[in-house]
């Protein structure tokens, strides 16, 4: 059998468990949103490096072509910033939406709780959003003019690969 603690608001249990709950929220809050940023930003960073080095030919064309520098890299600015602005609205629209109430219902398995309130975390949001901006925006300039410095020749050659006798795989 299983005994339920239902506590009124007044309570000095009820005030100790909110606290508890809340301690915990926090916590869980600010680790995971940073291990979600990092796992973020190396998934970006990956993701853009690939991208640019597996279009070397179409850059060192466009090169060749006489198109800038400016209007080459611009091409994969434009589409790092627009994956990471669709990423940023959806996960925030998926996360706040569904996490809290995944928590709360979680807690609710041990204790009676009030019901849960949506406040949207605003400054959280645009800090967030900002910082994949960043991430993403500055992966994709480096790795562009990176390739960017090397003569068009070059780049429309394929790269050369490089083995090494240590690597068994």
């Amino acid at each position: 059998s299983q005994i339920l603690f239902i506590f009124r608001e007044g309570d000095v249990m009820a005030g100790i468990i909110d606290k508890i709950v809340e301690k915990h929220v926090l916590m869980l809050d600010a680790q995971a949103s940073y291990f979600f940023m990092l796992v973020a930003f190396l998934v970006c960073l990956t993701t853009m490096t690939r991208m640019v080095e597996e279009r070397r030919t179409e850059i060192g064309t466009l090169k060749a072509l006489g198109y800038s520098n400016a209007a080459i890299s611009a091409k994969y600015f434009i589409y790092a910033a627009l994956a990471s602005l669709i990423g940023s609205v959806i996960g925030s629209i998926l996360g706040l939406s569904t996490l809290p109430f995944i928590i709360v219902n979680t807690y609710g398995i041990m204790y009676t709780l009030p019901p849960t309130k949506l406040i949207i975390p605003w400054d959280s949001v645009i800090y967030a959003t900002v910082a994949g901006l960043l991430c993403t925006c500055v992966v994709a300039l480096i790795t562009c003019f990176k390739e960017l410095r090397i003569k068009p020749a070059t780049l429309m050659r394929p790269k050369n690969i490089t083995y090494n006798r240590r690597n068994f795989l």
